[in-house]
């Protein structure tokens, strides 16, 4: 039975900058947690998400962890209980976060993202995709989750209105490389947490416009998926089956009680990640 949730683990897969992190993850199969879990700490490094969740060793004296919430199904949640954000941080984490900055790790950890998200207002983005490959176009998608972290930390505005610049170049875009793979893939996975993670600062028009181009994206690399319309789509050892897939995933899980077809993309990426537990062997796959 696939269900919304959380969980945590700091295997092989969540060694990143030296220090055994605790991501947040998202886990879409009772019967793969272990696969998919690492799948998605893997798809987190790939993207450089920042790494400022927590592990046990790290509570500062005196501080605890919040409460984890609790696993959610998706057949018995009512959709307004599907809370914002919801991937990977929930209001209270976020709350735990901005009270630990000014301590060890947290410090440093924000210091790394804060450099990031400095440096992403310097850079603009080109005015359109023309000379776009999808090796080069993926660090636009990619800087989506530093600045809107760096706003749900700070409330600072400037950090909010370059990742809306940053959106609204993306969606204008007439299309994202080849649209079928690792490029768009890293576009659909910023966006999808971007909008995720700033949906209450969203306007009707921005909301409208941005949930559009996920939809399309998502759609496309959807289709391919379910159809084995390209050679990734069944190449369950390869990690642009990994990271495609899990952006139409991350995308559903986004936009979940607002399009109907969310939960096909998600049933989609669940059959998928089944299919790579069959194979993937004990020390991994395709990096």
């Amino acid at each position: 039975m696939p269900y919304f949730g959380y969980a945590t683990g700091h295997g092989a897969g969540g060694y990143c900058l030296s220090k055994p992190i605790t991501f947040v993850t998202i886990i879409f199969s009772a019967h793969s947690d272990n696969v998919v879990r690492y799948l998605i700490l893997k798809f987190i490094i790939l993207l450089c998400l920042p790494v400022l969740v927590w592990h046990p060793s790290y509570w500062a004296p005196g501080s605890s962890s919040p409460d984890k919430p609790e696993k959610q199904t998706l057949e018995n949640i009512p959709v307004g209980a599907l809370h914002r954000p919801r991937l990977y941080l929930d209001a209270r984490r976020i709350s735990f976060l901005r009270e630990q900055l000014q301590r060890e790790p947290y410090k440093s950890f924000w210091a790394a993202t804060k450099k990031k998200a400095d440096g992403y207002r310097l850079k603009p983005l080109p005015s359109t995709a023309e000379k776009l490959t999808d090796n080069n176009i993926r660090e636009y998608g990619e800087r989506l989750p530093y600045l809107a972290l760096a706003y749900l930390l700070t409330d600072k505005p400037f950090y909010l209105a370059e990742a809306k610049r940053t959106m609204d170049r993306l969606v204008s875009y007439t299309s994202w490389a080849s649209d079928q793979d690792l490029g768009a893939a890293h576009l659909l996975f910023g966006m999808s947490v971007a909008y995720d993670w700033l949906y209450d600062q969203l306007t009707e028009s921005e909301m409208l416009r941005y949930r559009a181009r996920m939809v399309r994206q998502a759609g496309i690399l959807h289709e391919l998926l379910a159809e084995k319309g390209i050679w990734w789509a069944s190449s369950y050892l390869q990690n642009h089956n990994y990271t495609n897939t899990m952006s139409i995933a991350i995308a559903g899980v986004a936009l979940l009680g607002e399009i109907d077809v969310a939960s096909e993309w998600l049933a989609s990426a669940e059959s998928n990640f089944k299919n790579v537990m069959l194979l993937l062997s004990p020390d991994g796959a395709s990096p």
